[in-house]
């Protein structure tokens, strides 16, 4: 008796459905921990707002809101061209200037409390000091800038 006789139909069909009760739970268990993932995300992204505010806060007390504005304009002007040279160093593999200039950003970046641009600068800064680039650093830094000096165009107004 081959293995095909002794199955019986009754049998395929529990066996069948134990499968799909079984991929139901994974289904549902998937879409809770994605849920708690966009959670735990929006509550990282809140605090991080928070603590780019607090940053910012600090740094208007310190030098006063229209001093903090004149400086936010000329990093706004000058930052585009240090990006665009980080970002040029960084397709070239140029690691010495690419230590360089991530530093120069990070600098500015952190007098003007952009912690996400200051970060990312670091990373890459860090990464490059032993030749190697950071996963999508490119894309992360221009979001990153971007980001932050959209933030602090739309708190200070």
């Amino acid at each position: 008796m081959t293995i095909v006789d002794q199955l019986n139909v009754a049998d395929l069909n529990a066996e069948l459905e134990r499968l799909r009760q079984q991929q139901a739970a994974l289904t549902e268990a998937l879409g809770q921990r994605e849920e708690e993932a966009k959670l735990a995300l929006a509550e990282d992204i809140k605090t991080m707002i928070q603590e780019r505010h607090f940053k910012l806060d600090e740094m208007v007390d310190l030098v006063g809101l229209d001093a903090y504005k004149r400086m936010l304009d000329s990093l706004a002007r000058n930052t585009n061209s240090d990006l665009s040279q980080l970002i040029t160093h960084l397709q070239q593999d140029d690691w010495d200037a690419i230590v360089s200039q991530a530093h120069k950003v990070k600098g500015a970046a952190g007098l003007l409390g952009l912690c996400g641009l200051q970060a990312a600068c670091e990373k890459i800064g860090d990464q490059a000091k032993v030749n190697q680039k950071a996963d999508d650093a490119e894309a992360t830094l221009q979001h990153t800038a971007s980001g932050n000096i959209a933030l602090l165009n739309q708190t200070l107004g």
